[in-house]
Order: C-alpha cells, then structure tokens, then sequence
C-alpha cells in the first residue's frame, strides 16, 4: 500500500508541477504582451509553487534509485526554464521587449518545456508501470486466496457443515454443527 501511495503521489506530484509551470509561463506571456503587472500574478504564483512542488518531488524521489536520476535531470531543466521566464519578464519591465521577444522567438523555452514534459513523462510512466506491477501482484495473490478457499471447501463439505453453500470469495466458513453431535466444540477447530 505505501508502495502504490507513493506512485500516486509522485503522479500528482508531476501533474501539478506541470500545470504550475504553465500558469508561470500564461503570466509571463501576458506581461511581455501587456505590460500590465497584474499578469505576473500567474507567473509570480506558479513559480512560488513550482519550487514546492521540486522539494515534494525530491522528498518523494530521495529513496528511489530509479527516480532520483530522473529528477536530477529534471530540476535543473525547470530551473533554467524558470530563469529563463524571469529573464524576459526583467527585460520587459526595463522596456527592452524587442530583446525579450527575442529570447521568446528564440524557442530555447519551447525546447525545455520539452525537456522537463519528456522527463515528467518518463517518471510518471514509470510510476504507472510500478503501480501495474503491484496490481498484478495483488490480483494474483487474490486469485490464489480464492482457489485455496475454494479447495478447501470442495474438500471439507462432507465432513463439516458449510455455514454459506456458495462459492468462496477469500475464506470459507464452516459451523461445528455435524462435530458438535460426537462432543467437538467449535473452539475445538477454529482457526487461531
């Protein structure tokens, strides 16, 4: 169960870390049009909670030796996007657009967006396949709890009483109903 809490919140993880990004990248996009500063809200909100969601991912990836490769590659590429939003909003704000724009028109944003969207993709990937291994873990041990039930069952129906005659989920249950006529309690055969 921790195994399959972890995955699910380093997917959450990933998930909010991009949707911050983009909020950051909304703001930016709106002030280099605008040059209003009530579009940096976006930008100044999303990079504040970016910087949380790295110290969430790296506390969730500290203890993993397939993540924690990953998110090193990861940090530095949402720094330098980050850096790089700063950079042409500062530009902007000391009325240099045309170079601002530049660095815009440039693509290295587009690219390392790439970079961290492969990244993220990559991690959470690995995190589902995690998750699709303990499923498959589980439903095998569920599927062997029920064919020992059932076993067992087929097995002891004529020598105890069956408390439910219907297949079994996980156990079967009997009643001391046919030992208790030769002196056997129930205590006698219970499971302990």
């Amino acid at each position: 169960a921790r195994e399959r809490k972890h995955n699910y919140d380093l997917r959450i993880q990933l998930s909010d870390l991009l949707g911050n990004l983009r909020d950051a990248e909304i703001g930016q996009k709106g002030y280099l049009l605008t040059g209003k500063k009530e579009y940096l809200e976006p930008f100044v909100a999303g990079s504040t909670t970016v910087a949380r969601n790295l110290s969430g991912l790296q506390k969730l990836t500290l203890k993993d030796s397939l993540e924690q490769p990953q998110f090193r590659r990861l940090e530095p590429v949402i720094q330098a996007r980050l850096a790089e939003l700063s950079r042409t909003i500062a530009l902007r704000k000391e009325g240099r657009l045309p170079a601002a724009l530049a660095i815009v028109e440039s693509g290295q944003g587009q690219q390392l967006m790439d970079s961290i969207r492969h990244v993220a993709a990559a991690m959470s990937a690995s995190a589902t396949v995690q998750k699709n291994d303990w499923d498959a873990r589980v439903g095998a041990t569920s599927r062997m709890a029920l064919l020992n039930a059932n076993y067992i069952r087929k097995k002891l129906e004529k020598s105890y009483h069956l408390a439910y005659n219907e297949p079994c989920m996980h156990e079967c249950i009997f009643t001391d109903r046919v030992q208790h006529r030769s002196g056997v309690s129930t205590l006698d055969i219970a499971k302990r």
